[in-house]
């Protein structure tokens, strides 16, 4: 009876806690945090409104780094092999958000260092990715779907757009150009980090050579559920 219960109450607290998920701040704006103070940054993730904090720091790397350091690697990218080095050549050119070149090259460990201050006691499934750019790109709108969820730009710069959960009946199908209306806009450079809260719809472009990292978590009670939707 007793290990009954205890199932119960933790069924009934996964399905709080993936209730929560879904909540947003209705007039959410974007916080700007000048200080990268773990006390401060938890505070303000309760607002469930998009932080961007300053004076991060955060190790650089470049496109031409990675030339330098990885000749002839060649990276398997959504079913289709890519040789880095044409990259030196060839624009434009780009690599959308793989786990695998953040592993190879060992930049996975800075980003897992830098999600370490969002986390809690019940932060899982952390995972790192990274993104290379050269020539103007404008990436596909996606709704964050993660307890946590950051951007960083290692090098080179991007337009954040990002649009409130009030707004997605006004975006379904629709393109970027004729989202940006309903967006708020972030640059985002090297030092800057962006905080994207559950349930909120984002999309940048860059242009030139841009590189760009993720880091995004879940907790015990979110992570079958947000990995299954």
């Amino acid at each position: 009876m007793i290990i009954f219960i205890g199932l119960v109450l933790l069924i009934i607290w996964c399905i709080k806690e993936c209730r929560e998920v879904h909540q947003f701040a209705y007039d959410g704006l974007i916080q700007e945090i000048q200080r990268f103070n773990p006390i401060v940054i938890q505070e303000n993730l309760k607002s469930k409104n998009p932080l961007l904090l300053h004076n991060v720091k955060i190790r650089t790397l470049h496109i031409s780094d990675i030339l330098s350091h990885n000749p002839g690697y060649i990276l398997k990218d959504k079913g289709r092999y890519v040789l880095i080095d044409k990259f030196k050549d060839e624009e434009p050119m780009s690599i959308y958000r793989s786990s695998k070149l953040s592993d190879d090259i060992g930049y996975a460990s800075d980003l897992l260092e830098l999600g370490k201050t969002f986390e809690t006691s019940m932060t899982c499934g952390a995972q790192t990715t990274l993104s290379l750019y050269k020539g103007f790109h404008t990436v596909p709108v996606t709704e964050c779907t993660h307890n946590v969820s950051l951007l960083a730009v290692t090098s080179g710069t991007a337009i954040v757009y990002l649009v409130n959960p009030k707004h997605t009946q006004d975006i379904l199908g629709k393109d970027n150009h004729s989202i940006k209306k309903w967006s708020h806009k972030v640059v985002l450079k090297p030092g800057l980090v962006l905080s994207i809260p559950c349930q909120w719809f984002s999309f940048y472009e860059c242009k030139g050579s841009t590189v760009m990292g993720t880091y995004e978590a879940d907790t015990y009670p979110t992570f079958l559920y947000n990995l299954l939707r």
